[in-house]
C-alpha cells in the first residue's frame, strides 16, 4: 500500500471500519451495483451519489444531485469542494466517511478494502432490511 496516498475511512454504515485508497483520478460513490467505484449499500444513498476527483488543486468532492445530499464537515455540498486532511464527508444521513490526506494520520484499526473485495462488491448489493442479496451478471 502506498504510505503517502490519501484514503477514505468509512466511519458509519454497513461498511464501517473499511478503508478506500484514493489511487485513481476519480472515485464514483453510490449504491448502483456495477456502476460505482465505492458501493454503499444503504437505501438513502442515491445510485450515483457523489464523486471525488483528483485535480491540480487536490481532491475535490462533488454531489451528483443526490436526493438526500452530500455534506462536508456538516455543510451541504452544492458545488465542488476541496478536501483537506481530517474532513468528514457525510453521504445522505447514513454514512460518514473521513478523508485522510496521508497514511501517517490514519487510525491503525481501519481495515483496507482489498482489490478482490472491490471487484466482488461491484457485483453484489445487499438489502439488509429485506434480507436479500442481489448479484449483477
Amino acid at each position: 500500500m502506498d504510505q503517502d496516498a490519501p484514503m477514505l475511512i468509512i466511519e458509519s454504515g454497513q461498511l464501517a471500519g473499511q478503508r478506500w485508497l484514493l489511487d485513481s483520478d476519480s472515485i464514483l460513490i453510490g449504491r448502483e451495483v456495477g456502476e460505482v467505484d465505492l458501493l454503499l449499500p444503504e437505501r438513502q444513498v442515491s445510485r450515483k451519489h457523489a464523486k471525488i476527483e483528483r485535480t491540480d488543486e487536490g481532491f475535490m468532492l462533488t454531489d451528483l444531485t443526490s436526493k438526500n445530499g452530500t455534506f462536508l464537515n456538516g455543510k451541504e455540498v452544492r458545488e465542488a469542494k476541496r478536501l483537506q486532511d481530517g474532513d468528514e464527508i457525510q453521504i445522505a444521513l447514513c454514512v460518514k466517511i473521513a478523508f485522510v490526506g496521508s497514511d501517517a494520520t490514519a487510525p491503525l484499526n481501519a481495515r483496507p478494502i482489498s482489490k478482490a473485495m472491490r471487484a466482488a462488491v461491484r457485483g453484489i448489493r445487499l438489502d439488509k432490511e429485506g434480507r436479500r442479496v442481489f448479484v449483477a451478471e
